[in-house]
């Protein structure tokens, strides 16, 4: 004989509300937190993406200006010198010594090579001093230097000849006159890429 109870009315709801806190739990668990999840996911990419486009775009404006840049120069007649490929110490002692050949004494010091940040670009920095005869002559060598075939730029220059002008030794006004020898000093960095 088959036991069967009847299930009172009380009794029917509460399983209907057992039931429908189930299938609640069931989304809940398997649709919500799923969606809920796939969206955030979705919105840490759309950042990274929206970075990384913005970072593109910062980039390719940085290259729009360099291009416009190159053209307006080539438009105005100026070499463009080409970098050198890495460790062109040799080549860059030979110029030098070329370019200072003409003067009446030259001191060549070389500074450790540095990469510039995390790019392929390194710098040489060269200490130059020199004398010459007279202040056109230390201008024809700094001209020379600064048009080298090497991509360079010139800084830190100092330029003086050796009787101060005036009476006030505490301006140290320098005479530049075409008379007087000229004393110069200045620092070269020429740029090298590895590849």
């Amino acid at each position: 004989m088959p036991l069967r109870k009847a299930f009172s009315n009380r009794e029917k709801l509460l399983i209907l509300i057992l039931a429908v806190i189930a299938l609640a739990l069931l989304y809940y668990r398997a649709i919500h937190v799923t969606v809920t999840e796939g969206i955030a996911q979705a919105n840490e990419r759309l950042e990274v993406l929206d970075m990384e486009k913005n970072a593109a775009m910062a980039k390719l404006a940085r290259m729009r200006s360099m291009q416009s840049e190159l053209e307006g120069l080539r438009s105005s007649g100026e070499v463009l010198v080409p970098i050198p490929k890495y460790d062109n110490q040799t080549n860059i002692m030979v110029e030098l010594d070329g370019t200072l050949r003409n003067t009446m004494s030259k001191t060549i010091s070389f500074k450790p090579v540095t990469q510039d940040g995390e790019s392929s670009i390194y710098r040489r920095v060269v200490s130059v001093s020199f004398k010459t005869d007279t202040y056109v002559d230390a201008l024809n060598v700094i001209d020379a230097l600064y048009r080298s075939q090497y991509r360079c730029q010139i800084s830190d220059m100092k330029i003086h000849s050796g009787a101060p002008l005036g009476t006030s030794p505490i301006r140290g006004e320098y005479s530049l006159s075409d008379d007087r020898t000229v004393n110069v000093a200045l620092t070269i960095t020429y740029f090298e890429a590895l590849n």
